[in-house]
């Protein structure tokens, strides 16, 4: 096969990912990977086949692969940031997730990935920054788990607001107090 045949390949890829035949999928990008090794999106379709299989390890090789073919591609470095995460690794999820940050500061689920790594490892206010910045760039109209998401974010946001400004509150009272 040369690449003229990459676009029906993956097409009908994806007609069987989508409809449950994981297996055919598979064996279509890989089809698609032996003609053109470094094809971004049938490396990330790969990954997600793999993450949804529970196998991240495979899953974070394919999108490192995706990332590095791409890489001023967001999407794949949220998607490398998913892997990571599903393999347990904090610091490279962050990596990945900054470096889809660093291209389009507004990537939505960068930013809601980011807030969640922060809460996680309770970096209070950086995750009220990351909800913050969620809040700010949620995207429009907004389905269900959308919302839930955001709803989320406000009483996260407000609730860590709330503590700062009785925190503060009290550290004036205690130098009013002080110099009374």
């Amino acid at each position: 096969m040369n690449e003229g045949a990459i676009p029906n390949l993956l097409a009908e890829a994806m007609a069987a990912q989508q409809g449950g035949n994981a297996a055919r999928a598979r064996a279509l990008y890989n089809q698609v990977i032996a003609i053109a090794p470094a094809h971004p999106a049938a490396l990330n379709s790969l990954g997600v086949l793999a993450l949804n299989e529970g196998d991240a390890s495979t899953a974070t090789d394919f999108h490192t692969r995706a990332a590095a073919a791409d890489p001023g591609a967001p999407v794949l470095w949220v998607n490398l940031a998913r892997a990571w995460r599903a393999v347990g690794d904090d610091f490279e999820e962050q990596k990945a997730l900054d470096k889809a940050l660093s291209i389009d500061p507004t990537t939505f689920t960068a930013i809601v990935r980011k807030a969640e790594l922060h809460e996680r490892r309770g970096e209070e206010l950086d995750a009220m920054q990351a909800w913050q910045a969620a809040l700010i760039h949620a995207p429009e109209p907004r389905a269900g788990a959308v919302e839930e998401m955001l709803c989320h974010a406000r009483d996260y946001v407000g609730a860590r607001t709330a503590r700062l400004a009785v925190a503060m509150d009290a550290g004036i009272n205690f130098f009013d107090n002080a110099e009374a």
